[in-house]
């Protein structure tokens, strides 16, 4: 966890979000209004950066791209999740059992899947994808966008009824 006067590596996503290089070397983000940005620019060496790591970063971003964006017919259930990962089928309930299965929360990496129960209609409800740093993004209940919130709020850790990778 980074504390006040770390340093980070942080690279601009959005008006709204940084990426940000974790110390195992995948990406989380992290909204841009809670950083303190120095006043020049410091370059990466883009020799470094091998092509596993861009990969693990590859879906959390594809997903970040989604956004704000409306939450329409075809990103409701398991539209959205379905969308980032073509190969997955759109029924939440067969997604849900997809993969490998990921026990702890904080064992947890970008590009996880999470799925949550929904108690009014008996059964998941929607399904998200770990950005990192405990954040996940999802068609949230009750949000007319994609919109990204923390997992370790009680609603969640309470719904969270399967993690897939």
């Amino acid at each position: 966890m980074a504390k006040p006067h770390d340093y980070l590596v942080a690279v601009s996503y959005s008006a709204a979000w940084d990426k940000i290089l974790l110390e195992n070397g995948t990406y989380g983000f992290a909204s841009r209004w809670r950083i303190a940005h120095l006043s020049y620019r410091v370059a990466q060496d883009a020799a470094r950066t091998s092509a596993q790591l861009r990969a693990a970063a590859d879906l959390p971003m594809k997903a970040t791209r989604f956004l704000g964006r409306p939450i329409d017919d075809t990103l409701r259930g398991g539209g959205f999740v379905h969308r980032i990962f073509d190969k997955l089928p759109a029924d939440l309930a067969k997604q849900s059992e997809t993969g490998q299965p990921a026990t702890r929360m904080e064992d947890l990496k970008m590009g996880d899947r999470v799925y949550f129960w929904d108690d009014k209609a008996g059964r998941i409800g929607f399904g998200g994808i770990i950005l990192g740093n405990g954040y996940f993004i999802g068609p949230m209940p009750g949000h007319r966008e994609i919109s990204v919130d923390y997992l370790g709020k009680k609603q969640w850790r309470k719904s969270l009824v399967a993690a897939r990778r």
